[in-house]
Protein backbone atom coordinates (compact mmCIF):
# COMPACT_ATOMS: atom_id res chain seq x y z
CA UNK A 1 0.00 0.00 0.00
CA UNK A 2 1.29 3.38 -0.95
CA UNK A 3 2.84 5.30 2.24
CA UNK A 4 2.95 8.97 0.79
CA UNK A 5 0.40 10.98 -1.43
CA UNK A 6 -3.14 11.52 -1.11
CA UNK A 7 -6.96 9.92 -2.45
CA UNK A 8 -9.42 12.06 -3.42
CA UNK A 9 -12.93 12.20 -1.94
CA UNK A 10 -15.93 13.87 -3.79
CA UNK A 11 -18.05 16.01 -2.18
CA UNK A 12 -21.33 14.28 -4.02
CA UNK A 13 -20.51 11.56 -1.89
CA UNK A 14 -23.07 12.98 0.36
CA UNK A 15 -25.69 12.08 -2.31
CA UNK A 16 -24.70 8.44 -2.28
CA UNK A 17 -27.32 5.90 -0.86
CA UNK A 18 -24.93 4.44 1.72
CA UNK A 19 -23.74 7.68 3.32
CA UNK A 20 -25.69 7.87 5.87
CA UNK A 21 -24.01 4.29 7.08
CA UNK A 22 -21.44 5.29 8.86
CA UNK A 23 -19.85 2.09 9.22
CA UNK A 24 -19.87 1.50 5.26
CA UNK A 25 -18.63 4.70 4.43
CA UNK A 26 -15.14 4.30 6.69
CA UNK A 27 -14.90 0.80 5.58
CA UNK A 28 -15.30 2.66 1.91
CA UNK A 29 -12.84 4.72 2.56
CA UNK A 30 -9.90 2.06 3.84
CA UNK A 31 -10.65 0.22 1.03
CA UNK A 32 -9.68 3.07 -1.51
CA UNK A 33 -6.06 3.72 0.72
CA UNK A 34 -6.23 -0.12 0.85
CA UNK A 35 -6.22 -0.17 -3.18
CA UNK A 36 -3.37 -0.36 -5.23
CA UNK A 37 -2.91 3.17 -6.88
CA UNK A 38 -0.90 1.54 -9.55
CA UNK A 39 -0.24 -2.02 -10.96
CA UNK A 40 1.64 -3.86 -8.88
CA UNK A 41 3.26 -7.64 -9.28
CA UNK A 42 2.63 -9.83 -5.65
CA UNK A 43 3.61 -13.28 -5.60
CA UNK A 44 4.14 -13.81 -9.08
CA UNK A 45 1.20 -12.14 -10.40
CA UNK A 46 -0.18 -8.91 -11.01
CA UNK A 47 -2.39 -7.05 -8.68
CA UNK A 48 -4.08 -3.93 -10.59
CA UNK A 49 -5.17 -0.67 -9.82
CA UNK A 50 -8.19 -0.19 -7.82
CA UNK A 51 -7.07 -3.67 -6.19
CA UNK A 52 -6.11 -5.43 -3.33
CA UNK A 53 -5.27 -8.65 -1.91
CA UNK A 54 -7.01 -10.11 1.50
CA UNK A 55 -8.39 -12.57 3.27
CA UNK A 56 -11.90 -12.13 5.56
CA UNK A 57 -9.59 -12.12 8.86
CA UNK A 58 -6.72 -9.85 7.81
CA UNK A 59 -9.50 -7.33 6.02
CA UNK A 60 -11.76 -7.33 9.32
CA UNK A 61 -8.23 -6.31 11.25
CA UNK A 62 -7.69 -3.98 8.40
CA UNK A 63 -11.35 -2.55 8.77
CA UNK A 64 -11.09 -2.49 12.57
CA UNK A 65 -14.38 -4.70 12.39
CA UNK A 66 -16.21 -8.12 13.36
CA UNK A 67 -15.89 -10.92 10.41
CA UNK A 68 -19.62 -10.65 10.22
CA UNK A 69 -19.61 -6.50 10.04
CA UNK A 70 -17.06 -7.43 7.39
CA UNK A 71 -19.16 -9.99 5.41
CA UNK A 72 -22.16 -7.41 5.63
CA UNK A 73 -19.69 -4.42 4.06
CA UNK A 74 -18.87 -6.09 1.66
CA UNK A 75 -21.91 -8.06 0.38
CA UNK A 76 -23.74 -4.58 0.53
CA UNK A 77 -20.92 -2.43 -1.66
CA UNK A 78 -21.35 -5.35 -3.91
CA UNK A 79 -25.03 -5.36 -4.25
CA UNK A 80 -24.62 -1.52 -5.48
CA UNK A 81 -21.82 -2.97 -7.99
CA UNK A 82 -18.69 -0.83 -6.05
CA UNK A 83 -17.31 -4.05 -5.01
CA UNK A 84 -16.14 -7.41 -6.89
CA UNK A 85 -14.54 -9.89 -5.19
CA UNK A 86 -12.49 -13.06 -6.86
CA UNK A 87 -11.18 -15.68 -4.15
CA UNK A 88 -8.68 -18.58 -4.92
CA UNK A 89 -7.50 -21.27 -3.52
CA UNK A 90 -4.63 -18.48 -2.08
CA UNK A 91 -6.70 -15.46 -1.20
CA UNK A 92 -8.88 -12.74 -2.19
CA UNK A 93 -9.09 -10.21 -5.11
CA UNK A 94 -10.95 -7.44 -3.75
CA UNK A 95 -12.01 -4.87 -6.44
CA UNK A 96 -13.26 -1.04 -6.33
CA UNK A 97 -15.29 -1.43 -9.39
CA UNK A 98 -14.94 2.54 -10.06
CA UNK A 99 -11.75 3.18 -8.48
CA UNK A 100 -10.63 5.20 -11.75
CA UNK A 101 -13.83 7.25 -12.16
CA UNK A 102 -12.96 8.85 -8.42
CA UNK A 103 -9.41 8.44 -8.26
CA UNK A 104 -8.99 9.82 -12.11
CA UNK A 105 -5.88 11.75 -13.30
CA UNK A 106 -3.90 12.77 -15.81
CA UNK A 107 -0.80 12.66 -13.99
CA UNK A 108 -1.27 8.58 -13.19
CA UNK A 109 1.98 7.71 -11.90
CA UNK A 110 3.57 4.30 -13.56
CA UNK A 111 5.84 3.69 -10.51
CA UNK A 112 6.22 4.58 -6.99
CA UNK A 113 8.09 7.43 -6.17
CA UNK A 114 10.83 7.52 -3.42
CA UNK A 115 13.35 10.27 -4.21
CA UNK A 116 12.20 13.62 -2.39
CA UNK A 117 13.41 15.69 -5.54
CA UNK A 118 11.44 13.85 -7.73
CA UNK A 119 8.64 14.28 -5.49
CA UNK A 120 9.01 18.20 -4.92
CA UNK A 121 9.19 18.23 -8.90
CA UNK A 122 5.59 16.89 -9.15
CA UNK A 123 4.15 19.48 -6.80
CA UNK A 124 3.22 21.97 -9.55
CA UNK A 125 2.08 19.67 -11.99
CA UNK A 126 -0.17 18.14 -9.12
CA UNK A 127 -1.34 22.06 -8.16
CA UNK A 128 -2.72 22.47 -11.72
CA UNK A 129 -3.76 19.12 -12.26
CA UNK A 130 -5.92 19.69 -9.23
CA UNK A 131 -7.15 23.03 -10.38
CA UNK A 132 -7.94 20.82 -13.46
CA UNK A 133 -9.72 18.08 -11.82
CA UNK A 134 -11.98 20.48 -10.05
CA UNK A 135 -13.38 21.93 -13.51
CA UNK A 136 -13.75 18.42 -15.00
CA UNK A 137 -16.09 17.59 -11.58
CA UNK A 138 -17.55 20.77 -11.84
CA UNK A 139 -19.16 20.04 -15.48
CA UNK A 140 -19.93 16.73 -14.82
CA UNK A 141 -21.68 17.63 -11.80
CA UNK A 142 -23.44 20.09 -14.41
CA UNK A 143 -24.69 17.29 -16.11
CA UNK A 144 -25.62 14.97 -13.01
CA UNK A 145 -23.33 12.42 -13.22
CA UNK A 146 -22.91 10.20 -10.88
CA UNK A 147 -19.91 10.81 -8.44
CA UNK A 148 -19.35 7.19 -8.14
CA UNK A 149 -19.07 6.53 -11.73
CA UNK A 150 -21.53 3.90 -14.20
CA UNK A 151 -22.65 0.97 -12.13
CA UNK A 152 -21.39 -2.11 -13.64
CA UNK A 153 -24.76 -3.24 -15.39
CA UNK A 154 -24.93 0.00 -16.87
CA UNK A 155 -21.11 -0.27 -18.03
CA UNK A 156 -22.39 -3.65 -19.30
CA UNK A 157 -25.31 -2.54 -21.22
CA UNK A 158 -22.90 0.42 -22.96
CA UNK A 159 -20.39 -2.43 -23.46
CA UNK A 160 -22.88 -4.85 -25.37
CA UNK A 161 -25.61 -2.87 -26.74
CA UNK A 162 -23.81 -0.04 -28.90
CA UNK A 163 -26.49 0.17 -31.46
CA UNK A 164 -28.88 1.91 -28.79
CA UNK A 165 -28.92 5.13 -26.40
CA UNK A 166 -25.56 4.91 -23.87
CA UNK A 167 -26.62 5.13 -20.21
CA UNK A 168 -24.47 8.05 -19.36
CA UNK A 169 -25.01 8.66 -15.58
CA UNK A 170 -26.36 6.50 -12.83
CA UNK A 171 -29.32 8.28 -10.88
CA UNK A 172 -30.69 7.37 -7.20
CA UNK A 173 -33.84 5.71 -8.85
CA UNK A 174 -32.04 3.76 -11.32
CA UNK A 175 -29.79 2.31 -7.99
CA UNK A 176 -32.93 0.96 -6.91
CA UNK A 177 -34.26 -0.56 -9.85
CA UNK A 178 -30.33 -1.97 -10.60
CA UNK A 179 -30.44 -3.36 -6.86
CA UNK A 180 -33.98 -5.27 -7.63
CA UNK A 181 -32.53 -6.56 -11.08
CA UNK A 182 -28.88 -7.59 -9.96
CA UNK A 183 -31.12 -10.30 -7.42
CA UNK A 184 -32.93 -12.27 -10.12
CA UNK A 185 -29.45 -12.93 -12.46
CA UNK A 186 -25.81 -12.43 -12.23
CA UNK A 187 -23.66 -10.50 -14.92
CA UNK A 188 -23.61 -14.01 -17.24
CA UNK A 189 -27.54 -13.50 -16.99
CA UNK A 190 -27.53 -9.84 -17.69
CA UNK A 191 -24.81 -9.89 -20.51
CA UNK A 192 -27.41 -12.82 -22.12
CA UNK A 193 -29.83 -10.70 -21.99
CA UNK A 194 -28.67 -7.78 -23.68
CA UNK A 195 -26.46 -9.65 -26.51
CA UNK A 196 -30.16 -10.94 -27.35
CA UNK A 197 -31.54 -7.11 -27.10
CA UNK A 198 -28.75 -5.95 -29.62
CA UNK A 199 -29.05 -8.43 -32.10
CA UNK A 200 -32.83 -8.10 -31.97
CA UNK A 201 -33.99 -6.31 -34.98
CA UNK A 202 -37.13 -5.13 -33.43
CA UNK A 203 -35.43 -3.65 -29.99
CA UNK A 204 -33.05 -2.05 -32.59
CA UNK A 205 -35.74 0.26 -33.63
CA UNK A 206 -36.96 -1.68 -36.87
CA UNK A 207 -40.47 -1.85 -36.06
CA UNK A 208 -43.62 -0.03 -37.39
CA UNK A 209 -43.38 2.49 -34.70
CA UNK A 210 -39.27 2.88 -34.25
CA UNK A 211 -39.75 1.56 -30.71
CA UNK A 212 -36.37 1.05 -29.16
CA UNK A 213 -35.62 -0.77 -25.82
CA UNK A 214 -33.43 1.32 -23.23
CA UNK A 215 -31.68 1.13 -20.31
CA UNK A 216 -34.50 2.40 -18.48
CA UNK A 217 -36.92 -0.09 -19.83
CA UNK A 218 -34.96 -3.13 -19.38
CA UNK A 219 -34.41 -2.51 -15.80
CA UNK A 220 -37.72 -1.10 -14.97
CA UNK A 221 -39.23 -4.25 -14.16
CA UNK A 222 -38.95 -8.42 -14.24
CA UNK A 223 -40.86 -8.85 -16.53
CA UNK A 224 -38.97 -7.24 -19.62
CA UNK A 225 -35.37 -9.16 -19.25
CA UNK A 226 -37.75 -12.78 -19.26
CA UNK A 227 -39.59 -11.40 -22.94
CA UNK A 228 -36.18 -10.97 -24.22
CA UNK A 229 -34.49 -14.56 -22.47
CA UNK A 230 -37.99 -15.71 -23.64
CA UNK A 231 -37.04 -15.11 -27.24
CA UNK A 232 -40.23 -12.98 -28.09
CA UNK A 233 -38.14 -10.15 -29.62
CA UNK A 234 -36.48 -12.66 -31.78
CA UNK A 235 -35.78 -11.77 -35.69
CA UNK A 236 -37.86 -15.00 -36.77
CA UNK A 237 -40.86 -13.92 -35.12
CA UNK A 238 -44.18 -12.69 -37.33
CA UNK A 239 -44.94 -9.44 -38.31
CA UNK A 240 -48.33 -9.74 -36.44
CA UNK A 241 -46.18 -11.07 -33.52
CA UNK A 242 -44.04 -7.76 -33.61
CA UNK A 243 -47.23 -5.74 -33.82
CA UNK A 244 -48.85 -7.28 -30.51
CA UNK A 245 -45.44 -7.31 -28.86
CA UNK A 246 -45.14 -3.29 -29.31
CA UNK A 247 -48.71 -2.79 -27.95
CA UNK A 248 -47.41 -4.28 -25.21
CA UNK A 249 -44.30 -2.54 -24.64
CA UNK A 250 -46.27 0.65 -24.77
CA UNK A 251 -48.27 -0.22 -22.03
CA UNK A 252 -45.05 -0.93 -20.22
CA UNK A 253 -43.36 2.05 -21.03
CA UNK A 254 -42.15 3.63 -17.33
Amino acid sequence: MLKTGYVKLWRKLKQWEWFHDTLLVGAFVKMILLANHIDKKWQGIVIPRGSFVSSWQHLSQSLNLSLRQTRTVVDKLKSTSELTKQPTSRFTLFTLVNYDKYQNSSLRPTMETTSPRANERQTNDKQATTTKECKEYKEREEEGESPMGLSSLASLWNEICKSLSPVRYVSSNRQRKEQLRLRERDEKGWREVFQKIETSSFCRGENERGWRASYDWIIANPDNALKVLERKYDDHDSRNSRREKLLEELRNIP
